[in-house]
């Protein structure tokens, strides 16, 4: 089992998943609560090891991060992902592509090159991507990495603070960044109906993003009753296991047309009519 292998063996075979096919891109839908609608997907990689299985994620990009693979992944991760964006035929058009850049990526001054580069090469609006920081990545640098999302920004890409709420970012920041997203971390989400300070902080987060004219994605909704909380908490867009498992590019298509996800959709619409 690759998890289990030393760092450097395990980056190495890292860089020949990279070339071999061995990588593939999973995504998860995130749905507008208001309408229902499917209005983004992240996009997550996975390794697929043939017989000893899929290797966790959090092992391999840390071993990305250590190695200096971190920025091939990533350019791995933005053409794999506007390549099959631009093929898709059942998702609709307007759905916007979202992909995680680690604080190596975010502060690379070659980025808004590359990133112009790959939306060329795919035929795609800077509009349908959308790039997910953390906090804490934004913080390793600030300045830089304010000169790279206003670029970014610019250029209609839009911006997603990813897990908020487990960073310690000044508000002063969140201010000067063009910031159109928050994403409020699962680990509060996934606990709020039994922990009140959990719930507290799903609620502020979202106050917050009101008061600021963002939009707020809640992660890690596992379930209905979560998710009816979150609507009545004001919430913008849910994603999770509630609305959908990361799946291949093949399946996201799929689901597109499955009664199953129209009968949840209507349930959203009908639920979001009282909102």
């Amino acid at each position: 089992n690759l998890d289990c292998l030393p760092s450097l063996q395990l980056a190495t075979e890292l860089e020949s998943a990279l070339n071999d096919g061995a990588l593939k891109g999973h995504y998860q839908p995130i749905i507008d609560i208001q309408t229902g609608n499917l209005v983004s997907v992240e996009m997550l990689s996975r390794w697929i090891d043939g017989p000893s299985g899929t290797i966790s994620p959090s092992v391999f990009i840390e071993a990305a991060e250590k190695s200096g693979l971190i920025m091939p992944l990533t350019l791995w991760c933005l053409h794999c992902g506007l390549r099959e964006s631009s093929q898709w035929q059942k998702v609709p058009e307007n759905v916007s592509l979202a992909i995680n850049f680690s604080t190596l990526v975010l502060t690379d001054p070659h980025l808004p090159e590359v990133i112009h580069s790959a939306l060329s090469l795919w035929g795609l609006p800077a509009s349908r991507l959308t790039v997910e920081v953390t906090e804490s990545a934004i913080m390793s640098d600030p300045e830089r990495c304010l000169e790279t999302l206003n670029w970014l920004s610019d250029q209609g890409v839009k911006v997603a603070i990813d897990d908020f709420g487990t960073g310690y970012s000044s508000l002063s920041y969140l201010k000067q960044l063009p910031v159109d997203i928050i994403k409020i971390d699962q680990s509060f989400v996934t606990n709020m109906l039994h922990n009140v300070p959990d719930r507290n902080i799903v609620q502020s987060v979202i106050d917050l993003a009101r008061n600021f004219g963002l939009i707020v994605v809640a992660e890690g909704v596992e379930d209905l009753h979560t998710y009816d909380e979150l609507v009545d908490m004001g919430c913008t867009r849910i994603q999770g296991y509630c609305v959908s498992k990361p799946m291949s590019s093949e399946d996201l298509e799929q689901w597109c047309e499955n009664p199953q996800w129209r009968k949840t959709q209507n349930r959203v619409k009908d639920k979001a009519s009282n909102f």
